[in-house]
């Protein structure tokens, strides 16, 4: 508890890099914005933008380093991370050995390694790495949820197209049914009449070869609608199971 005492008077007391002189370049752009995100308590946009510039050539990677494992120990954070935290104050130390804030990061360094044995630290750290395996199963799920949203629109289209296929075959066959009664009647006529018939018989053709096309679209229609069926019920069958993980 005195370790965990220490931790959130440091936090209190120090704080992030103050911006340096350089010229407000892009960089410097970058470095304010993460470092509003810090002051707005968007912590984990903050870290997220601060590493994201700690591996850059940006001149303000060094300070960027140093503020996103600040931002992990910041006593107003809700998801401190503090063997996280350790890490990155590891690396900036590894990285800026005569950095002017490599004593502060010693310190932190230092009192975060005791808080870590400690019987606290090891239950916050395991919290710590909860919350990031929840964060990621919400994340992992919500992307199921938007693929099982395209599949189920996909598989809407699909059954309209076959609705649509399924009555143009109706009507085809309507059309030839229609048709042949004309050919049986034009079968009574005059040699002009068998000329006629003939030519109708050559149409009856083509329509058939139509509907076959059609039958044989109508069946891969068919097989694609079943396959998009059992793919749901997969991608419903892995959301639950992400789900009760992350329950868990």
């Amino acid at each position: 508890m005195k370790v965990l005492f220490v931790l959130i008077a440091a936090s209190l007391i120090s704080g992030c890099t103050i911006l340096k002189s350089f010229p407000f370049t892009e960089d410097a752009k970058a470095y304010q914005t993460a470092k509003t995100s810090f002051d707005q308590k968007k912590f984990k946009t903050a870290y997220d933008s601060y590493q994201t510039i700690a591996a850059s050539n940006s001149p303000w990677a060094e300070e960027a380093k140093y503020d996103s494992a600040f931002t992990l120990i910041y006593f107003e954070n809700p998801n401190k991370n503090y063997a996280k935290a350790a890490h990155d104050f590891e690396e900036f130390l590894a990285q800026y050995p005569g950095s002017a804030q490599a004593g502060q990061a010693k310190t932190w360094l230092h009192i975060l390694t005791m808080f870590n044995e400690t019987k606290t630290g090891k239950l916050v750290n395991e919290i710590a790495l909860l919350t990031e395996k929840n964060e990621r199963a919400t994340i992992e799920l919500a992307k199921l949820q938007s693929q099982n949203e395209i599949l189920a629109r996909d598989k809407d289209a699909l059954i309209i197209e076959n609705k649509t296929v399924s009555n143009k075959l109706e009507e085809i066959q309507k059309e030839k049914d229609q048709l042949v009664k004309t050919i049986a009647i034009l079968i009574k006529d005059n040699e002009e009449q068998n000329r006629v018939k003939a030519i109708l018989a050559r149409k009856i053709e083509g329509l058939q070869k139509e509907k076959k096309k059609l039958q044989e679209a109508k069946a891969a229609l068919t097989k694609s609608l079943h396959e998009l069926t059992l793919v749901d019920v997969k991608m419903e069958k892995k959301r639950k199971r992400i789900k009760k993980d992350a329950e868990r």
